[in-house]
């Protein structure tokens, strides 16, 4: 098994149900079972440090939050991701992890 870092960029229209989009969202990582490592965070604020250490505040990436998944392939992990209740608001990236050290 591989670890996958999916990395959202979209929110829902503030008109949305908030309750039905959580219990979207908890249906998704149920369906996906012990594949969900960590169902992940919703960022909020966010700083950059730039090379020279200045400090900007917010971001140009847009991200908004990122859940953690295994699957046996990119491939794999990519249909998980097809049936997210985050398609709706925006296209989801999907990164194949290497432990560092």
């Amino acid at each position: 098994m591989h670890t996958y870092v999916a990395i959202y960029t979209g929110l829902p229209d503030p008109s949305e149900d908030r309750g039905a989009i959580t219990a979207a969202w908890k249906q998704w990582f149920q369906s996906l079972g012990a594949a969900v490592v960590d169902p992940g965070y919703i960022f909020t604020k966010a700083n950059t440090v730039k090379m020279d250490a200045a400090i900007q505040d917010g971001s140009g990436l847009k991200l908004t939050g990122c859940s953690i998944l295994l699957a046996e392939s990119m491939e794999a992990a990519v249909e998980m991701i097809k049936q997210c209740p985050g398609l709706r608001n925006a296209d989801i990236a999907v990164y194949e992890t290497v432990k560092f050290g």
